[in-house]
């Protein structure tokens, strides 16, 4: 799944206060790249790797102030780059099977 060059609010699961279900994404990757208008990956089940770079801009609400990689679980790596601000994971680590790098290296 890639999510390139949005101008609105990317919203890939998220069960609180957006009401989106986590999704199953049991085969490939997620790759969010240059969307600017803030970006959720909250709740999913992804079986490859996530990478999470160039996202500018916040959400709708003001939890949304910044990217949020939230509660995944991730079959592969999570790397993140030239995100402003950061990627944050809000308190809810992501179950990662790879690698985390760059500003995912955290969460």
């Amino acid at each position: 799944m890639q999510v390139n060059g949005a101008t609105g609010f990317v919203l890939i699961g998220d069960p609180g206060d957006d009401h989106c279900p986590g999704n199953r994404i049991t085969t490939g990757s997620v790759q969010l790249t240059n969307n600017h208008a803030g970006a959720e990956l909250v709740a999913n089940n992804i079986g490859g790797s996530v990478q999470v770079s160039g996202t500018t801009g916040t959400g709708p609400f003001p939890a949304d102030s910044s990217a949020g990689i939230v509660g995944n679980t991730i079959g592969g790596s999570l790397a993140c780059a030239g995100n402003v601000p950061p990627p944050t994971n809000r308190g809810t680590p992501n179950t990662v099977t790879g690698s985390r790098t760059g500003q995912c290296a955290a969460l």
